[in-house]
């Protein structure tokens, strides 16, 4: 039925919004994306490592299923079907940086069986991090193998999660009829979304490159030297206060700590990467930061590009509302970003 169909979906959640996105063509072969995004009441999802992030499942579920359900008339056949039917829809699910631990660190010998490398991957991970891994899921992809096969030396990125946050995560999507197939991080997904755009506009290859992403409270920031990724820091801004105005930008104190932020990050990175030197910076916001983005180009040399819907129609979103509010990209990079 999902191969027939041909409909995709993504659902985002984060402190102040809930994003969905679903992409697939109608019974004459014509594309569909559509999204929709829904305000969350304050204090409903609090992202953390670990403690639990959703206070009152029962309103959440309340709010997914009118930002989820089928439109009156928009709804293809076999949607209306599935929603009758209550047949679960598999989903993409994005959740917030914050609710995640994850480091980057060299390991020189690799063991060639897998129970031997993620045992020594988790353990590595540990002596790393000040994060509890008893209960926590643990992932990991290497970045390099320096052309020394896999039980040669890698840079290895892991990324952990506590057992009990994701699993209040894929509860409130089971709740509304979803069952989630992939779970992702937003920075990740939105980063593999811009790399999908910029080759399809500018093919571009190794280069030194700053990621900067302002979302759910958090702030995270992404280092690449030659094209891989060398430093990765995640941390919380402000909680219980306003980090932004109405209209999404940063106050002037935010701006500062952002900067100072940055500095302190490559100061921290160019002691192993001395020749570390970054011509572009990616941002990533709720709304346009035009002061942040004029701050941060003359603060540090760069030219700063911020995420927008433009990059996400090269990446592939064919999507006939003219405007949407920026976030939903991490719903759209669910769908597009994968890798």
């Amino acid at each position: 039925m999902w191969e027939n169909s041909r409909l995709h979906y993504c659902l985002k959640l984060g402190p102040r919004e809930a994003a969905w996105a679903e992409s697939g063509r109608n019974w004459w072969g014509r594309r569909r994306d559509r999204c929709r995004l829904a305000q969350l009441p304050s204090g409903l999802i609090q992202p953390s490592p670990v403690e639990p992030n959703i206070t009152d499942p029962v309103a959440l579920a309340t709010r997914l299923r009118a930002l989820i359900q089928p439109e009156a008339r928009g709804g293809s056949a076999v949607h209306r079907l599935m929603a009758q039917a209550q047949v679960p829809r598999p989903v993409a699910l994005i959740v917030p940086d914050l609710c995640v631990r994850a480091v980057i660190f060299r390991l020189d010998n690799v063991p060639a069986r897998s129970e031997e490398r993620e045992a020594l991957i988790r353990w590595r991970l540990g002596q790393e991090q000040l994060f509890p891994l008893v209960g926590a899921k643990v992932v990991s992809q290497p970045l390099s193998t320096n052309g020394k096969g896999a039980t040669g030396p890698q840079t290895v990125l892991a990324v952990a999660i506590q057992e009990a946050v994701l699993h209040q995560y894929e509860m409130a999507c089971e709740s509304v009829g979803l069952a989630p197939m992939q779970v992702d991080v937003a920075s990740f997904r939105l980063f593999n979304l811009w790399a999908r755009a910029s080759q399809a506009t500018e093919g571009n290859g190794a280069e030194n490159l700053l990621w900067l992403s302002l979302l759910d409270d958090g702030l995270t920031l992404l280092i690449f030297h030659a094209g891989q990724l060398v430093f990765l820091r995640s941390k919380l801004q402000l909680r219980g206060a306003r980090v932004a105005d109405e209209s999404g930008r940063l106050e002037t104190e935010q701006v500062d700590k952002v900067v100072t932020e940055i500095a302190a990050s490559l100061l921290s990175c160019a002691e192993t990467y001395p020749d570390l030197a970054a011509q572009r910076l990616i941002l990533v916001s709720d709304g346009p930061q035009p002061g942040l983005a004029r701050q941060l180009s003359g603060e540090f040399g760069v030219e700063v590009e911020e995420l927008g819907v433009a990059q996400a129609e090269y990446a592939g979103w064919n999507s006939a509302h003219a405007s949407m509010p920026r976030g939903v990209l991490p719903a759209i990079a669910g769908l597009l970003g994968g890798g």
